[in-house]
């Protein structure tokens, strides 16, 4: 066993797609949210170069290994099986291409151990969004086995986590199960109250958008000041907190009409066949807010409304309809402030309201017990799954047939 620096045993980002490339050149799309450590969360975005975001640029093939470089606390890798074709990720991956020293599943497998993982979030720059060079990357050093021990190893983990991502498999099913059930009570409910449906303006008070374009950018960040509401933090009527950015305090003034206090409601106007567009969240205390691009925020007229109420509607499967109609896009779903105002939405009397509201709680207490309950036996199988991986690679495990 040797240990050398990670460049010299791949190549780093060797393809792109040029700016020359045909405006009609289609290709599947990954981004950063739809990677895990180790595991695909969401299929590849169809899109074609014309329509594609200026970060869909890095080639990737079969017996590749891509690495987030960008919020590198989530730790997203994935090795690339040799059954895909035509992917581009975004430019927040670093692809790392197997030369002759190396078998590409075993550099996968490399790729998601604790030593290579860890060392990449510990030399991560910043905060609320850490980042790292793609270089940087390759100056890790690791431990090198034989080709042959290289497969032998790759073989075992193969087998083994297949098993363990299998069981992982059931828990999440019985969770989309209790998801779903929480939806089903919700629309037996509204049925049942044969309430008047009227677009969403008509329970608004007001209604924002964020500002337009590339008003900022990621690079813009900081650690602490203006919270900037995104569409990572708008989840099925509840708010997502994993993600939440700032800028600097001062621009406020420059996006006062952007403007989020508690209670508003908060719609994504981006999605895709997960996270729908026109989902909705209420807003928590955030101190001083504003709505990013591509997200709305609303004041509800509490003479017709409870934000609440609302945003489990706009959450919901018949949320999800409502706006598809006005909705453009085939795979990622995408909604302006004129279509989010006409949204046909069902609107009972307020004490109606309250009652339906209430009884979704309950029942989303119930489930969320039983969701945390298996949330903690999927990080068990997880944990085993990564410390099998982290002993293999560095030679704690025995493995039949690795000398």
């Amino acid at each position: 066993m040797t240990v050398v620096p990670l460049k010299h045993l791949v190549r780093i980002n060797e393809r792109s797609l040029p700016e020359t490339t045909d405006p009609d050149f289609e290709f599947r799309y990954i981004e950063i949210g739809r990677v895990g450590r180790g595991v695909l969360l969401d299929e590849p975005e169809r899109l074609i170069f014309a329509d594609a975001p200026s970060r869909a640029r890095r080639l990737v093939r079969g017996g590749d290994t891509i690495i987030s470089t960008v919020r590198t606390y989530l730790r997203a890798v994935w090795p690339v099986p040799e059954t895909r074709s035509g992917l581009v990720v975004s430019t927040g991956f670093a692809v790392f291409t197997p030369g002759p020293q190396l078998d590409p599943r075993y550099l996968g497998w490399l790729a998601q151990s604790d030593p290579v993982v860890e060392s990449i979030v510990a030399r991560s720059d910043g905060v609320s969004y850490p980042a790292i060079n793609a270089l940087d990357i390759g100056d890790l050093y690791v431990q090198v086995v034989s080709i042959d021990t290289q497969r032998a190893i790759a073989d075992v983990l193969d087998s083994e986590t297949s098993h363990i991502d299998a069981l992982i498999a059931k828990k999440r099913h019985l969770q989309d199960v209790l998801h779903q059930r929480m939806w089903a009570v919700l629309a037996s409910e509204i049925l049942t109250t044969e309430p008047p449906v009227v677009p969403l303006r008509r329970a608004l008070s007001a209604i924002t958008d964020g500002p337009f374009g590339s008003a900022f950018s990621s690079c813009e960040y900081t650690d602490y000041g203006l919270a900037v509401v995104r569409l990572g933090n708008i989840g099925f009527a509840e708010w997502r907190n994993d993600e939440v950015a700032y800028l600097p305090l001062r621009r406020l003034e420059e996006f006062r009409r952007c403007e989020v206090r508690e209670g508003n409601l908060l719609i994504a106007g981006l999605g895709d066949a997960v996270n729908h567009a026109g989902r909705a969240c209420v807003a928590p205390d955030l101190g001083q807010a504003i709505v990013k691009g591509k997200c709305f925020c609303a004041q509800v007229d509490p003479s017709r409304a409870i934000p609440y109420f609302l945003a489990l509607f706009c959450s919901s499967p018949s949320g999800a309809e409502a706006v598809a109609v006005g909705a453009r896009g085939s795979t990622r779903s995408m909604i302006n402030l004129d279509i989010v105002k006409a949204m046909p939405v069902p609107v009972p009397a307020l004490e109606v309201q309250r009652r339906i509201v209430e009884k979704i709680q309950r029942v989303r207490a119930q489930s969320t017990t039983v969701r945390q309950d298996l949330d903690k036996q999927i990080a068990l199988l997880q944990e085993r799954r990564q410390a099998l991986i982290t002993a293999a690679v560095t030679g704690e495990l025995d493995i039949p047939g690795a000398a």
